[in-house]
């Protein structure tokens, strides 16, 4: 069993014995100790309908938070792609610009060292 069940069975018992202690050691009329003892029953009723009540509206809240939290999460793993490929397409061209630098470079490069080659001999 749980902690929180354990916790709760015995804070219930506990209640339980010590009304009945309460009840026998009581100098009141009998009339009088089981009139309020049923009002406090139903007060204590009530008490754990409203905990059951709000313990099943924070669940619903949790289940939807976490569904938002989901959603919100999708919705910027795409806003980063979007944004990725944008930056892509954007640096596309400088890219090709410099690759085609780069190979101008290495043909010249050959062209001179075809040339260091020629005059040698």
């Amino acid at each position: 069993m749980s902690k929180g069940k354990s916790f709760l069975y015995g804070f219930f018992v506990g209640g339980v014995v010590a009304g009945a202690a309460a009840l026998i050691t009581a100098q009141a009329r009998n009339g009088n100790v089981l009139k309020k003892t049923r009002c406090n029953l139903h007060k204590l009723e009530n008490i754990f309908g409203d905990l059951k009540s709000d313990g099943k509206s924070l669940k619903k809240q949790i289940a939807q938070s976490a569904k938002e939290g989901l959603q919100i999460a999708k919705e910027v793993a795409a806003d980063v792609n979007r944004s990725i490929q944008a930056w892509q397409l954007e640096i596309d061209p400088n890219k090709k610009n410099l690759e085609l630098h780069v190979k101008e470079i290495k043909d010249k490069l050959t062209e001179l060292e075809d040339q260091i080659k020629k005059e040698r001999n």
